[in-house]
């Protein structure tokens, strides 16, 4: 017997949803709030009414009883009573897509049920569709009193509820079966790797942070990884391990292909919308995407090659490209499905690691490599500007617009406009640098609220209600930006961040949120997690990585692991004499080519050379092929090709010099072992 708690109020966007600069629930909450207060004068009228009631599974008609317990919560929006004595209850939406408008008469039939239960009251259910400012669109009888009608409809829903509860539960004993089928990516592990499994499995037991700083070269990926996945697995948790860079990721993927078996499916990359959308676009355009009607199929994992334990980017690519599909959505539920997420260090940024409520699991891992660039990326997407020439750019735009709703933004961006060169001048008249401190957000806030309404009043005006994609008009630009300083403004947990304002060198009135200390940002974030585990090597801050990195210093602890190679192998040279730019390439290649070439002859066994980029990879393999033994990583390489790189450089094969690229999948998280390479040349290091 289990229980379920399942919280129904909120919103509800469907797959594929567009959205806006400001976020769609904020638009939501207000158009919900104007409505609200229209109506006051209603009788009897209530808004925000709390409900809620416990249902054992099997005890409504048609119910299947197998002893869960389902506890259900939601608020409804509206109830009042007209003259004639009806109870009507309503629910109030926005953004009327064909899923958005069946989920809303599943809901509001709830609440009918759950006022039933609570009150003894009858009434009648409706949704009402609202436009951005409070207006009503439309209104929809769900349905007449009829409580037996209602109430089989609420047995089947929660009928399904149960179905899902049931394959949650099989999925789960699948996971720890899984768990004890894990393969050792490596014959043996080394004695730092030893001692940092150790630890990470400390950490996982007492749901702990462990911070990892050890060495390049000293196996981390594989020795955090491997038991961060066993105790997933056996948990029934999710584990997420995030990287900064694509060519980490696909360190990870092939990693994760050594340990799992076979089959089945259970790592999935997470990837943005222009990486996987089939019309090559940068965000989703249900207006012009045929996909955008059923964008997820029922069972995404069917779609899958069963006997592929991990899905890439090109798997999904390739798995969806001939179905009426969206790759990109049906990756994002399959991350709600699978073990197993990679992805970049934005899913953590935006806060997209949570576990389905309606599939109530523990809170998830975080295994975060790389981890000391995650204070940069987490400033750069926490920062939000906006400066009167972009401002000035929307109103020019909307001089070309005749309309009321363009009259309004117009209105709206003026408005905006001074009171953003009104804040730089009264901070410093002269403008002569940044001023911290120099707003308060919540006043801002407001301006930006009405902005955002009047964009979204030219939204439904000129495009029916839908944000466009690809090409822009400077208005929406603007309003993009706008959303961005909006988010922040209006952001809860806004410790670490400091309002500004400056003159920009062409004299532009500037004003923003800069993210200085992501700290407190992160350690909430991280709190969400039941652990975090995080890996560098060189890690920032010394002894304090709760101080720059955000985590819990009562629950976290420093690990680390000292240099463990022999000192003498690794002696290094640094050769200054050659230019390493692109537009140097064609010039310095030869030369380059002709030190590589004696390095590599002068040094007995195996040798790795990194290249900046492919293009200066192919001008030094054009020029040491007819002298060299060479092997040479492509931009297309399969895993088996890069495998296959791998055990040329083993150490009784003949002399090869590899040509790879720094930073790819043959230079990071990969493990030559046994001594094989000789000599490591990096062209243009860093």
């Amino acid at each position: 017997m289990g229980s379920l708690s399942i919280e129904m109020s909120g919103s509800t966007p469907a797959h594929g949803f567009q959205g806006s600069p400001a976020s769609a629930a904020a638009r939501g909450g207000s158009a919900h709030r104007l409505y609200q207060q229209a109506h006051l004068g209603a009788r009897d009228f209530e808004v925000e009414l709390p409900l809620d009631d416990r249902i054992r599974l099997g005890d409504e008609p048609g119910g299947e009883a197998n002893g869960d317990i389902v506890e259900l919560r939601g608020r409804a929006d509206v109830l009042y009573r007209t003259r004639s004595g009806t109870w009507i209850l309503e629910e109030l939406k926005t953004g009327a897509s064909a899923a958005a408008r069946e989920v809303a008469r599943c809901q509001v039939e709830v609440y009918a049920e759950l006022l039933l239960r609570k009150r003894g009251v009858e009434c009648r259910a409706e949704v009402v569709w609202l436009d951005s400012v409070g207006e009503e669109i439309c209104r929809e009888t769900v349905d007449p009193s009829r409580r037996s009608t209602r109430r089989q409809r609420m047995a089947l829903a929660l009928g399904r509820l149960s179905e899902r509860r049931r394959r949650a539960r099989s999925r789960t004993a699948r996971w720890r079966e899984l768990a004890e089928r894990l393969e050792p990516p490596y014959p043996r592990w080394r004695a730092g790797q030893r001692t940092m499994r150790s630890e990470v499995a400390a950490a996982l037991s007492d749901g702990s942070q462990l911070v990892v700083e050890a060495p390049t070269g000293a196996g981390k990926s594989a020795a955090l990884l491997e038991p961060a996945l066993r105790h997933a697995l056996r948990e029934g948790q999710r584990l997420y391990v995030l990287t900064p860079r694509k060519t980490q990721q696909h360190g990870i993927l092939s990693l994760l292909r050594r340990v799992l078996p076979a089959a089945p499916p259970t790592a999935v990359q997470r990837a943005a919308v222009g990486g996987l959308c089939h019309l090559g676009l940068g965000a989703c355009a249900p207006q012009s995407c045929e996909r955008a009607a059923d964008p997820v199929p029922d069972d995404p994992l069917a779609q899958l090659a069963p006997t592929r334990s991990v899905a890439a980017k090109r798997d999904l690519t390739r798995a969806f490209e001939a179905t009426p599909h969206c790759a990109y959505w049906s990756a994002r539920r399959l991350s709600r499905e699978l073990p197993v997420v990679v992805a970049d260090f934005d899913v953590l940024l935006r806060g997209e690691f949570e576990v389905d409520p309606k599939e109530p699991q523990p809170a998830p891992i975080l295994l975060i490599d790389e981890i000391h660039q995650l204070p940069d990326r987490a400033r750069s997407h926490w920062r939000a500007e906006l400066d009167s020439e972009l401002l000035d750019a929307c109103e020019r735009s909307l001089d070309l617009l005749a309309s009321k709703a363009a009259a309004s933004l117009r209105s709206a961006t003026a408005a905006l406009r001074d009171a953003l060169i009104s804040i730089v001048e009264c901070t410093d008249p002269h403008a002569s640098g940044v001023a911290p401190d120099a707003f308060d957000p919540s006043l801002l806030a407001d301006l930006l609220g009405v902005f955002d309404d009047a964009c979204w009043r030219a939204v439904d005006a000129l495009y029916a209600g839908v944000v466009p994609s690809g090409a822009e008009e400077p208005w929406i630009a603007t309003w993009r930006a706008v959303g961005q300083l909006q988010r922040e403004c209006s952001a809860a947990d806004r410790g670490g961040s400091v309002p500004v304002a400056f003159r920009k060198p062409s004299g532009a009135a500037a004003v923003g949120l800069w993210c200085v200390d992501p700290a407190p940002r992160l350690r909430g974030l991280f709190a969400r997690a039941s652990t975090v585990i995080g890996c560098s090597a060189t890690l920032p801050g010394g002894d304090a990585p709760e101080t720059h990195l955000g985590f819990d210093p009562a629950r976290c602890s420093l690990l680390r692991i000292p240099e463990s190679r022999d000192p003498a192998r690794r002696r290094i040279a640094l050769d200054a004499r050659f230019g390493t730019q692109l537009r140097e390439r064609e010039r310095e290649t030869p030369r380059i080519a002709a030190a590589v070439r004696s390095w590599v002859e002068a040094a007995p066994g195996h040798a790795l050379v990194l290249a900046p980029s492919f293009a200066w990879l192919g001008a030094l393999e054009r020029e040491l092929a007819p002298h060299l033994r060479l092997r040479v990583q492509q931009p297309e390489d399969s895993d088996e090709r890069r495998r296959a790189h791998e055990a040329a450089i083993a150490l009784h094969a003949p002399a090869t010099c590899l040509l790879a690229v720094a930073g790819g999948a043959l230079a990071e998280g990969i493990d030559y072992g046994g001594g094989a390479l000789s000599l490591v040349i990096a062209v243009g290091p860093p």
